[in-house]
């Protein structure tokens, strides 16, 4: 969601992007399947291993409902703000990427 409509740096929130496409998005709205991605890169963290998953769980809640609905609800009052104003994507697919993949899979055993 457009850092300059949510107003922070939060971890929920964060995303790997390249360049290019960070800058076509600018402080576009992405498609809902983008926040469905979303929600499950963070759970695959909270299910994890990672140091940082507790932080996700104090800003998102105890359990996958009360995360889901606090990421919907965020993406509910950012859609309202911009209205129409959607950024749908490059043609990047990061199920593709192998750098992508390599990642998940290292931040999986870690």
């Amino acid at each position: 969601l457009p850092r300059k409509i949510v107003n922070h740096d939060k971890l929920w929130n964060l995303v790997l992007a390249h360049s290019y496409c960070n800058e076509a998005k600018s402080d576009k709205l992405v498609s809902s399947h983008f926040i469905e991605k979303l929600i499950k890169r963070n759970e695959n963290i909270i299910g994890s291993r990672i140091s940082r998953r507790k932080e996700l769980i104090l800003q998102l809640g105890k359990n996958i409902i009360q995360r889901r609905a606090y990421i919907e609800n965020e993406y509910g009052k950012v859609r309202t703000a911009l209205r129409n104003n959607f950024w749908g994507g490059v043609g990047y697919n990061p199920e593709t990427d192998p750098f992508y993949r390599r990642l998940i899979t290292i931040m999986n055993n870690n």
